[in-house]
């Protein structure tokens, strides 16, 4: 089983680009688009990250198991759990991480105003 996510499902509704997404989640684009591509697992930096790019969300919602799946496979959520040690641990590093900070929610695009040059 390998730890996936559903983040790059939730990204174009809150985020423009990879671009903008590294930047809310404090990591490189290049790490993002490894995940996104199965290249690389996902990790506890990754994991932080989108609980704080995405702190309406909780790490249920954000993360689920899957089994492991071949490069360039993209993963599926259906029937997604979190019962990992190594996920748990993180989620609980994150949330001691986040709560000692202000939360900001993030603004769907399509709700953000968006203001016309006349």
């Amino acid at each position: 089983m390998k730890l996936a996510t559903k983040l790059f499902y939730l990204c174009p509704s809150y985020y423009r680009n990879l671009s903008e997404l590294s930047e809310a989640m404090s990591i490189s684009v290049s790490q993002i688009y490894r995940v996104r591509s199965g290249k690389r697992s996902i990790n506890q930096k990754f994991i932080v990250g989108a609980l704080s790019a995405f702190p309406q969300f909780s790490f249920d919602e954000l993360f689920y198991m899957s089994p492991e799946l071949a490069i360039g496979d993209t993963p599926s959520p259906a029937g997604a759990t979190s019962d990992t040690r190594q996920g748990v641990e993180a989620y609980s590093m994150a949330q001691d991480k986040t709560q000692s900070q202000p939360r900001s929610l993030r603004i769907p695009l399509a709700e953000r105003q968006v203001n016309s040059v006349k």
